[in-house]
């Protein structure tokens, strides 16, 4: 009996979530008329230039030079400040953020116009293990990059909704 109610409410959670349109991250559909984009940032190699080139295309997005549509990135910044102390006066935690500035040109005409992908994480600091804390930073910069290039996806992606309901 127990296990039956067990299972009864596992699928109630389940059809309760199904129900409410939450759905895990992953893919996003891509309108096929937005599946050709062109990506416009400064030279030089760039862990947000690989990010974003891995997220669009795994969303089915094929980078090409002349595409209709261009991703510019106009700015990106990465910043690190203190996030707390301790007792001792010393750095006990750091706070990484990063901003990117970017826009999406379609033809003659803004798609996104001038917007901001933000993120920030706050990470603990040991000043006895300056490698460890080093890898920890840049791990969580790489995730920080991920998680620019995703927000960027979904505002080209929610762009493109708008921009195909409009004509």
């Amino acid at each position: 009996m127990r296990l039956k109610l067990k299972y009864l409410i596992l699928a109630l959670a389940s059809l309760a979530v199904a129900g409410c349109g939450f759905h895990l991250r992953g893919n996003v559909d891509v309108p096929e008329s937005m599946r050709e984009l062109e990506l416009v940032m400064p030279a030089g190699r760039s862990t947000l230039r690989t990010e974003l080139t891995r997220t669009l295309r795994a969303n089915g997005i094929e980078l090409v030079a002349a595409a209709p549509q261009q991703l510019e990135i106009l700015e990106e910044k990465q910043g690190r400040r203190t996030a707390s102390l301790d007792e001792e006066i010393k750095v006990d935690e750091y706070e990484l953020r990063t901003e990117v500035h970017f826009q999406v040109i379609q033809g003659e005409k803004l798609l996104v116009p001038p917007s901001v992908a933000r993120t920030e994480r706050v990470y603990s600091y040991d000043s006895g293990a300056i490698t460890a804390e080093n890898e920890q930073a840049d791990l969580l910069r790489r995730e920080m990059q991920q998680d620019i290039a995703r927000q960027i996806l979904r505002r080209y992606v929610a762009a493109a909704g708008k921009s195909s309901a409009g004509q």
